[in-house]
C-alpha cells in the first residue's frame, strides 16, 4: 500500500536508542534512493535485536495470547484464511505465540494450524503451512521501551494495523506498528 493512502501519522514508536538510529540509517538511505540498502539496515538491526527480544518475549510474550492494536482493535484470524483487526476480542482473536529460535509464529487458536503470514507485497493473512516450510510466517519481536511489540517480517517490513482494520505490512515503525500483548 501506497504511503499516500494512509491517513498521516505523526511521532513513532518509543523504540530503543540502538534500533532508533538503524531506523534513521536506513531513512537516509531511502532518502538516496538505496531502498534495498535501507531494507539491510533493519533486517540486520532487527536480527542484533533479536537476542534481546527473545528472552523477554519467551518469558513475558509467548504463549497464549491475544494482539491489541494502538488504535484497540484486536488481531482475528479467520478460517477463510483472512487477517485484520477487530474491536472486540472474542474466540477468533486468541493466538498461541511460539519462540523459533529467536523469531516468533503467530499461531491462530483454528485446528488444524493456521499462522499469520507476511506477504511480498504487503498483503497479510493467515495460511495452513507450518513455519518450517514458509518463513513468511516467522517475525522477528520487538520489544520497544514503552514495553509494546512490533513485528518485523522477513521482507524487511512491520506488521501494521489501520484505523479501518484492516492489516498490512510497512516500511517505518510507528506507532501503528505497536502492539500490546494481552493474555487470554
Amino acid at each position: 500500500m501506497k504511503e499516500l493512502l494512509k491517513p498521516p501519522r505523526t511521532g513513532g514508536p518509543p523504540i530503543n536508542g540502538r534500533l532508533r538510529s538503524a531506523v534513521d540509517a536506513a531513512d537516509e538511505a531511502k532518502k538516496a534512493g538505496d531502498n534495498e540498502k535501507a531494507a539491510r539496515i533493519i533486517v540486520e538491526e532487527g536480527r542484533r535485536c533479536v537476542a534481546d527480544n527473545a528472552k523477554a518475549l519467551s518469558a513475558e510474550a509467548g504463549g497464549r495470547r491475544r494482539v491489541r492494536s494502538f488504535h484497540g482493535t484486536y488481531l482475528r484470524g479467520t478460517p477463510d484464511d483472512r487477517a485484520d483487526f477487530v474491536p472486540v476480542p472474542r474466540e477468533w482473536e486468541c493466538w498461541y505465540i511460539e519462540d523459533w529460535k529467536g523469531k516468533v509464529a503467530l499461531k491462530a487458536i483454528h485446528s488444524p494450524g493456521r499462522f499469520l503470514r507476511a506477504y511480498g507485497n504487503g498483503h497479510v493473512g493467515v495460511a495452513p503451512h507450518h513455519p518450517n516450510d514458509c518463513e513468511e510466517e516467522l517475525w522477528t519481536p520487538l520489544q520497544n521501551d514503552d514495553e509494546s511489540w512490533s513485528f518485523l517480517n522477513i521482507h524487511g517490513k512491520w506488521l501494521s494495523a489501520n484505523r479501518d482494520g484492516s492489516i498490512t505490512t510497512v516500511e517505518k515503525c510507528q506507532e501503528w506498528e505497536c502492539f500490546r500483548l494481552e493474555t487470554w
